[in-house]
């Protein structure tokens, strides 16, 4: 048996970094879109009035209200989390954290605040 020269090693361990950033980044994306990582969310409203101005993450969802609170999520990949006051926001359509269909938030839903 003979062993692997530089050349194969080298393949070996790039190809063993690479399984382990697509595994992180894999395990990321799925914790971020949990709902335990939702409610952790801070109230932030003007950040969330930014996000829907701006989009520079990706539109802002609303993705549900849960007592007092909406929250929202933007980004594409990694997720941006936002909780508002419910009663100082102009929402069409309102339902349970992840009983509905996320849609995308205006600038003038939550503004101002």
């Amino acid at each position: 048996m003979t062993t692997p020269s530089k050349r194969q090693r080298l393949w070996i361990f790039w190809i063993g970094v690479m399984a382990v950033v697509v595994v992180c980044l894999t395990i990321t994306s799925f914790t971020t879109r949990s709902l335990a990582y939702l409610r952790r969310a801070e109230e932030r409203p003007h950040e969330l009035w930014m996000a829907a101005l701006k989009g520079l993450d990706g539109p802002a969802y609303y993705v549900g209200s849960e007592g007092d609170f909406s929250y929202f999520r933007s980004g594409q990949f990694f997720h941006t989390h936002y909780k508002v006051r419910t009663a100082k926001i102009r929402l069409p359509q309102t339902f349970d954290l992840e009983k509905g269909t996320p849609y995308p938030v205006r600038q003038e839903m939550v503004w101002p605040y």
